[in-house]
């Protein structure tokens, strides 16, 4: 029977692959002798294999997450195990969920915010223009750079639908593209354009 085939749960050196935790953390991590942390004890097998179960890899996952942040496995331990006893690991893991969440926001806003500037570093100023839009044009819908366009660029453009306004208000949520708008439109216009969607969605 391959690995990947066994009923008894996971061994070690699929957790290992699978959540990017070396061996002896593992190890460790089970173990409560000396130079134990004690965090989970996996079932063992009649062959005194230990095999790790989905729980065990979750808790595991989280001493993944706390080492990453430079915690040793006697700190993660208290962590885990408050004064009330046994962390539920179902709750920290939606904790770093949140947080993953929050980071990765941010992560994306900034690399978007970056790209969007590199986009734009060049000496001619109608290169300028052109680079800004084709960065703009990966971002959004072309049919959502057509309507920017009417708002922006045109007077006495037809009034979007609804429908559009709704489309454009999602879009507009899109980290680092009120920089990318100010960088293909001028600066400002970002500003402009979420005050022109604002008046247009409002009710006459």
């Amino acid at each position: 029977m391959r690995d990947c085939e066994t009923t008894q749960g996971w061994k070690i050196s699929q957790v290992e692959r699978l959540i990017d935790l070396p061996r002896r953390d593992i190890q460790r991590a089970c173990y409560d002798g000396q130079g134990g942390a004690c965090i989970l004890e996996p079932a063992n097998s009649t062959w005194g294999k230990r095999f790790y179960s989905a729980s065990d890899i979750a808790r595991l996952m989280l001493v993944k997450l706390y080492k990453d942040q430079g915690y040793c496995l006697p700190e993660i331990r208290d962590l885990l195990n408050g004064p009330d006893g046994h962390a539920s690991t179902k709750a920290e893991l939606a904790i770093w969920k949140a947080r993953l969440e929050e980071e990765l926001i941010e992560v994306e806003l900034k690399l978007n915010r970056v790209v969007a500037l590199l986009a734009t570093l060049r000496n001619d100023s109608s290169e300028h223009v052109d680079a800004s839009e084709k960065h703009l044009r990966n971002q959004l819908p072309n049919d959502v750079i057509e309507t920017l366009r009417d708002i922006l660029f045109k007077e006495n453009a037809p009034r979007p639908s609804q429908q559009i306004i709704q489309s454009l208000i999602s879009q507009l949520d899109k980290p680092g593209i009120d920089l990318a708008i100010d960088l293909w439109a001028g600066p400002g216009s970002y500003d402009r354009l979420v005050d022109e969607i604002w008046n247009t969605s409002q009710p006459d």
